[in-house]
Order: structure tokens, then C-alpha cells, then sequence
């Protein structure tokens, strides 16, 4: 089975344009049979995305160290696979090992923090998996400006757009190079 980690945010308070966005991913992928790999929280996008792939009899592979799982309501604990991880460095090692290609959703800084170290390691070659930056509502505007000024500014010898693919909404991944052939592209 692909897997694909999702990064995304664990807030409750978020507009509904995010959640509906993390549920349309949710159900793409359900529907292209392809699992998901997250960070095994029950609540915000995390858990919009979740029980959308259930909904849709998909698989779901949660990962969440034990410090917040133990806190009431946290976890998803109705995963297939629930792994649970002594640190957040675990955590996050394990979601990107096991995954086919990695996308991030709508987040504050714990989401920015794993997309970060994500392409880090694409550039730095510890993997070549496609990772896309999900830009819903212009969230990212501001970050793919500061990524264009580092590039300017020639801190990197290795243009920083393109070790990922930018789209406005779920739906335009199955229309993105890197990520065609996990999703088919409905009528």
C-alpha cells in the first residue's frame, strides 16, 4: 500500500476552510487507496484527515510519543496502527521512513518545523520522496516569499522551490507532476 505523511495543525479553533481542506485530501486519498501516516492526533486537521480516510475504508498509521498521548482526547487512538514514540524526534523519523511522499496541510509552528526538516533532508539527499505544500487561504504566502529572498540572497546553492510542489487545494495534487501518480483526476 503508498503511504503518505500528512503534517498538519492540531488546533480546534481554525477556520472551516482548513478542515474542509484536510477532509478533501482525506477522501482523495481513501479513494486512490492510499494510507495515511500523521502524527496520531484525534483533534484539528489531524483528526479531520483521519476520520475522513476511515470514512472512506482507507488505512490510517498514527505516530505520537507518549507525552501527549497520554493526555485525555489527544490521540486517535482508533488508528489501524497506533505507534507510540518516546520523543517527537521519534516520532517524526518514523513518519517520513514509512511514507511513499509527504504533504503539510494548513499548520502553525509544529507543522512548519516537520515541513521544514522534510525538505532539509530531501536537499541534503537523505531521501527523494515528492513533497507539496498544501496553500489553502494563502496560509504559505509569507514562507514562500522568505524562501525566495534566502534564494536571492544565495543562501542555498539549491533553488528551495523546487524541492517541493505549491497547490491551492487538495484537488490540483492530482494535476502536479510529483504527485499524478498517487492520485487519479476526477471529472
Amino acid at each position: 500500500m503508498t503511504r503518505i505523511a500528512v503534517y498538519c495543525a492540531s488546533a480546534n479553533t481554525i477556520d472551516a476552510v482548513y478542515r474542509n481542506a484536510a477532509r478533501e485530501l482525506g477522501i482523495m486519498m481513501a479513494s486512490n487507496n492510499i494510507g495515511l501516516v500523521f502524527g496520531g492526533g484525534n483533534v484539528g486537521l489531524m483528526g479531520e484527515i483521519a476520520r475522513a480516510i476511515h470514512e472512506g475504508k482507507g488505512h490510517v498509521t498514527g505516530v505520537i510519543p507518549e507525552r501527549l498521548k497520554s493526555v485525555e482526547g489527544a490521540a486517535y487512538n482508533v488508528a489501524d496502527k497506533l505507534i507510540v514514540t518516546e520523543s517527537m524526534s521519534d516520532r517524526k523519523s518514523i513518519i517520513w521512513r514509512t511514507s511513499d511522499a509527504c504533504i503539510a496541510l494548513a499548520g502553525g509552528i509544529g507543522t512548519l518545523e516537520e515541513f521544514l526538516e522534510i525538505i532539509t533532508l530531501k536537499k541534503l539527499g537523505f531521501h527523494d520522496r515528492p513533497v507539496a505544500l498544501v496553500n489553502t487561504n494563502g496560509l504559505y504566502d509569507p514562507l514562500l516569499e522568505q524562501f525566495a529572498r534566502c534564494d536571492a540572497e544565495r543562501f542555498s546553492s539549491t533553488p528551495t522551490d523546487s524541492l517541493f510542489d505549491v497547490v491551492d487545494q487538495p484537488g490540483d495534487l492530482a494535476t502536479t507532476p510529483s504527485f499524478a501518480r498517487f492520485f487519479s483526476v476526477s471529472d
